[in-house]
């Protein structure tokens, strides 16, 4: 039923922007042609057309500031409902705001079990009392606040209260509404109160608000950050099983949002084998961010499987290499792949089990490539084979012979 009311108001908002709008442009309509017919029933237009001599811009400027008068007339009915609208809300908070505080920190404060059940009574009554939504919100919200600026006894007290408390029909018709700040408020209340059992509503909210783009950038990364920070969700399979597209924002978000523990649940070879470019990015990230080496193999076969992928497949791969055919591979690929992941290719050399082969390679990327890849080989080789620097000092190549001086300059 709560569902329904919020769909109806929803739905009523938009009808009277649409109705005014179709009444506009029938009324600009009617004016020009001076008469409209419904079958038998013939509509002339008398207002603006009592004399045909005049010109029929006249009559167009006539009606823009006939519409102008009657927007301004609807302008200022609104604004006066508004006001009124907002004056009942601060009616509404004034009275409950005390009562709800008072009641809440006499619950808290309650010296024996008898007294603490009849306040926690009380407050039951007074939930289902609340027939005023702003109210019901104002209540919820006002636990939650006290849940998290509370430690021990006192904040354990509020969450099993709330645990307790009926809100279930609540909650889910603020998953289903159309707005966007209810959508928002359970999102709130179902992370901050780390309540189970609203999963499947997240994912049908996620499902629905990718359909409507200006609604996807303020709630999904909440939306998200809420599913992971659950048990049941912190492997993050949800996302390939229900194909859920995901922005670099996005991962962004997931990755700071996933709780310590999630890092041994992580369902990490199927984020990086799935068909959704987005996806298989954040399973090369967090394989190579928490040191899954054992991935190396799934890594390697998506490095050229598209350009999406490429150059975090290729850093991934990088700081996993260990054996000499992944430093030959890495040589292989050097010139099919990014600068960024080029210049980590040639860092990583340094721990090539085969130190001429890295040493020619870097040699060659001196020589050939662009001034900022120079650097970055010269610092390897600062490392590895002093004699080839100041060889390449002696080179009759201006440009390399400012590269190594440059990065020798760097490191006195």
């Amino acid at each position: 039923m709560k569902t329904i009311s919020i769909f109806i108001r929803f739905l009523f908002q938009r009808s009277l922007a649409f109705i005014g709008l179709v009444v506009i442009v029938v009324g600009g309509y009617v004016c020009k042609v001076n008469h409209i017919s419904f079958g038998l029933l013939n509509f002339i237009c008398r207002i603006f057309h009592k004399n045909e001599k005049n010109a029929y811009w006249l009559y167009q400027i006539e009606y823009l500031i006939f519409v102008f008068i009657v927007t301004s007339i609807v302008t200022i009915i609104l604004i006066s409902f508004y006001k009124d609208h907002k004056n009942m809300r601060r009616k509404i908070r004034k009275k409950y705001i005390g009562l709800f505080v008072k009641s809440f920190f006499s619950y808290l404060y309650a010296e024996t079990t008898l007294m603490q059940m009849k306040k926690k009574e009380f407050l039951y009554k007074l939930w289902k009392g609340l027939r005023n939504e702003y109210a019901k919100r104002l209540y919820i919200n006002l636990l939650r606040q006290i849940y998290l600026e509370t430690e021990g006894k006192f904040h354990d007290r509020i969450g099993q209260f709330v645990n307790e408390l009926e809100y279930n029909s609540f909650i889910k018709a603020y998953f289903s509404s159309p707005f966007l700040r209810n959508n928002l408020f359970a999102l709130k209340i179902v992370r901050d109160f780390k309540i189970q059992g609203y999963e499947k509503n997240i994912i049908n909210l996620i499902r629905r608000i990718n359909l409507v783009p200006a609604k996807v950038k303020l709630i999904k990364p909440a939306a998200l950050t809420t599913l992971i920070q659950t048990e049941k969700y912190s492997d993050l399979l949800f996302l390939v099983e229900n194909q859920i597209e995901i922005s670099a924002w996005e991962i962004n978000v997931i990755i700071k949002s996933l709780p310590a523990s999630s890092k041994e649940k992580i369902q990490y070879r199927a984020l990086i084998a799935s068909n959704l470019a987005s996806l298989s990015t954040l399973g090369i990230i967090l394989a190579n961010l928490n040191g899954k080496k054992e991935f190396k193999k799934d890594l390697k076969q998506k490095i050229f499987y598209d350009d999406y992928n490429n150059e975090e497949a290729v850093l991934a791969f990088a700081s996993f290499a260990d054996d000499l055919s992944d430093f030959e591979f890495l040589i292989r690929i050097f010139k099919e792949t990014t600068e960024i992941a080029q210049v980590r290719i040639l860092k990583v050399l340094l721990k090539c089990p085969n130190k001429v082969l890295a040493t020619d390679f870097l040699e060659r990327v001196v020589k050939n490539d662009s001034y900022s890849l120079k650097i970055a080989a010269i610092q390897s080789l600062l490392q590895l084979d002093m004699l080839i620097i100041l060889k390449l000092k002696k080179s009759d190549n201006m440009v390399i012979r400012q590269a190594c001086n440059h990065v020798l300059d760097f490191n006195m």
